[in-house]
């Protein structure tokens, strides 16, 4: 996999370019071994690619039904609480879509994150009996202090599958490990707006930053991240 950077002019520009790209590498994983897995990102910047997908005449291209959509990471907090990724990710994508995916893989919080963590892994490993299948895409986007999914800067890479990590404020989260994000058969990354630009150019600097380790990927980013990340670009 090599690092390709794509610039669009604004974030809805950069959301048809990403669902352009997202759909062609669903469509080829269906082809190729009749299913897709697709991590998908959370926090605000995806969700305008989110319903970009969902629109009629883009969710009649993809084949729903072979497609098992996952839950990159998630806070600790119930699905209908405004800061889950699980929850937007149904408001924006998929309670608009015409056909349900395959299935929609979550973490089930219930005030325990290692046993979440848990038994979101038995439940990843249990689509391929037993044995953790290989993501066909992981959507992932860029923190400003360059963290991506929930793996965040000064903590060790953590081992498996996934695993409970914590945020700069402490607070703890529940993330696709970082082999498993470095496995994916395609990685797509989102960054829009100015506030992330020194990240992005501290990324392709080569910086010791969590994004660095998975930065070989297809990068979907707007003018403002992108110019003013020119001196560290």
């Amino acid at each position: 996999m090599t690092r390709k950077l794509h610039v669009s002019d604004d974030a809805d520009s950069v959301a048809c370019a990403a669902a352009e790209a997202l759909i062609v590498h669903l469509g080829h994983a269906i082809r190729t071994h009749g299913r897709a897995l697709l991590a998908l990102a959370g926090g605000r910047t995806p969700e305008a690619l989110y319903r970009r997908l969902a629109a009629p005449d883009q969710s009649a291209r993809i084949d729903w039904p072979h497609v098992v959509l996952i839950v990159g990471d998630e806070r600790c907090v119930p699905v209908d609480h405004p800061d889950s990724n699980e929850g937007m990710i149904r408001h924006h994508l998929l309670d608009r879509l015409p056909t349900a995916p395959a299935a929609l893989l979550g973490w089930h919080y219930h005030g325990d994150p290692q046993a979440a963590v848990n038994a979101f892994s038995h439940a990843f490993a249990a689509l391929d009996g037993g044995v953790a299948p290989r993501l066909d895409i992981a959507l992932l986007g860029l923190g400003r202090d360059g963290h991506t999914a929930s793996l965040f800067p000064q903590q060790p890479c953590p081992p498996g599958i996934a695993a409970v990590t914590h945020a700069p404020d402490g607070q703890p989260r529940m993330t696709l490990g970082h082999d498993t994000l470095a496995a994916a058969r395609a990685r797509l990354f989102l960054a829009c707006g100015r506030d992330k630009a020194h990240a992005l150019g501290l990324v392709w600097q080569g910086a010791d930053l969590p994004a660095t380790a998975l930065a070989n990927a297809e990068w979907f980013v707007d003018e403002a991240a992108a110019i003013h990340a020119d001196d560290e670009m």
